[in-house]
């Protein structure tokens, strides 16, 4: 299973063409950090085919994760390296401090260098550095295209990067990247799919067969979930082509969703 979490700071906040990518690639669940209701432009309806839950700060989303969810690891999306990082060997990362990001750095040249680095390394998304095949996997992504946030990126175990042959020459640490975080998702969501052996949807007439649609609804913002309601809520909410929500969410923090069966619209 493949989960998501990303940083929803304001309600309209547009994350239709993560949804897209999301639902394309049959992730999971959508862990959304801050307001629960988003702007789904972009999406064409893949937003009703991604279970969606939202929690106030990251530490939590983190948390949940990691028990509810069984992912031993956060791995941060550091999107695109103009520099043309194709190593497995893998990458050092870089602070920009007075962009407050973190971006791909130098490359590792020996084993050594490998096990010795203080912070995670970044692998190129071709290397296949996602962990066990038998554990579950949450990707940490930001809609910054140059790199990854520093107050996300402490979160994360290692990192990963879509390696980029620049077409614009240009010194330090400044290099445009080509391409945008939707882009970069999908790539990355095209490597961890298919190293994990996942099956493409099958097609009725000329669309993919989709899940029947569900209806999304919310329990007071009152309830403490306990890790073994989370678990079971996640089990029978998490078949891949299952849905919930879409830009009509209500706009409390922290709220979680239940799924009931409705048809959804098709895209």
């Amino acid at each position: 299973r493949i989960f998501i979490i990303v940083e929803n700071l304001k309600k309209s906040n547009n994350l239709g063409p993560i949804l897209r990518c999301a639902a394309g690639f049959a992730v999971t669940q959508l862990i959304k950090v801050g307001y629960d209701k988003c702007n789904t432009e972009g999406s064409h309806g893949a937003a009703k085919h991604v279970p969606q839950i939202s929690f106030p700060t990251l530490e939590q989303a983190v948390a949940y994760v990691k028990t509810a969810c069984n992912c031993p690891k956060v791995i941060g999306l550091l999107c695109g390296a103009a520099a043309g990082a194709f190593s497995k060997r893998g990458y050092h990362t870089t602070r920009i401090e007075q962009r407050g990001l973190l971006r791909v750095g130098s490359p590792c040249t020996t084993t050594v260098e490998q096990t010795t680095a203080e912070q995670p390394l970044s692998f190129p998304v071709h290397s296949n550095q996602f962990g066990n095949k038998e554990s579950n996997i949450c990707l940490l992504i930001s809609k910054n295209p140059n790199g990854l946030p520093l107050h996300l990126a402490e979160w994360c175990d290692l990192y990963v990067h879509v390696p980029q042959v620049p077409i614009i020459a240009q010194e330090g640490d400044d290099q445009p990247t080509l391409l945008d975080v939707a882009s970069c998702l999908s790539i990355t969501l095209h490597h961890m799919t298919q190293w994990a052996g996942y099956h493409e949807r099958i097609f009725q007439g000329q669309k993919f067969e989709v899940a029947q649609g569900v209806q999304r609804g919310r329990l007071p913002t009152s309830f403490q979930p306990t890790l073994e309601g989370l678990r079971q809520d996640l089990d029978q909410t998490s078949l891949r082509g299952t849905t919930t929500v879409d830009d009509t969410i209500d706009e409390d923090f922290g709220s979680k969703f239940f799924c009931e069966d409705e048809s959804a619209g098709d895209y």
